[in-house]
């Protein structure tokens, strides 16, 4: 009896972090064979300006505000598990790149905005050492953002869409992804 409520127990547990970040299971649809969970990325340029991204005091901007820098920006919530876990990558990677022209964006998909994000940002949970900004998951379908979330979007300097993880990103991938839009920006 025990041991079948143990069996029990860790299948759902493993059901409840596989579903974590999904908030429309209808939209999620399993990979096929082969993919490697990165979007197809067009030379594009029409979601760093269309997308509306807010700061804390409300004020908006695009990315394609971001002039001059290659930008990489991240989609995540409060609720979403993988999406703190992979803070701390994000958070390194910023560092290592503080002084290059690379700017990192956080941009919280949280219904409440910064009313929910920002409590738990002052208490370090999750800490989260670079700019964030709030939006709608309406706001960034000019990105192709859609749940299941984390994204991480990499731009170029002229606002070209490098790369779009559509998962949570692993260090080296995303550190590959930055160096080619560092090298497609000196060109």
């Amino acid at each position: 009896m025990q041991r079948l409520l143990t069996i029990t127990v860790v299948l759902v547990t493993t059901l409840v972090l596989t579903m974590a970040c999904n908030k429309t299971p209808e939209k999620a649809a399993t990979p096929a064979a082969g993919n490697t969970a990165t979007a197809p990325v067009a030379a594009k340029t029409d979601g760093a300006t269309a997308a509306k991204l807010k700061n804390a005091d409300g004020t908006t901007f695009t990315i394609a505000d971001i002039k001059g820098k290659v930008k990489v920006v991240n989609f995540w919530a409060t609720w979403c598990a993988p999406c703190i876990a992979e803070m701390p990558t994000l958070n390194a990677l910023s560092a290592k790149y503080a002084d290059k022209d690379v700017s990192f964006v956080a941009v919280s998909l949280d219904d409440e905005g910064p009313e929910a994000a920002e409590p738990r940002l002052k208490a370090g949970k999750p800490k989260i050492d670079f700019r964030v900004a709030y939006a709608l998951i309406q706001d960034v379908a000019p990105l192709d953002v859609e749940f299941p979330i984390p994204d991480t979007l990499v731009f170029d300097s002229s606002n070209r869409l490098v790369k779009h993880f559509d998962k949570v990103v692993e260090s080296a991938e995303l550190e590959a992804a930055i160096n080619e839009a560092l090298a497609g920006s000196t060109k």
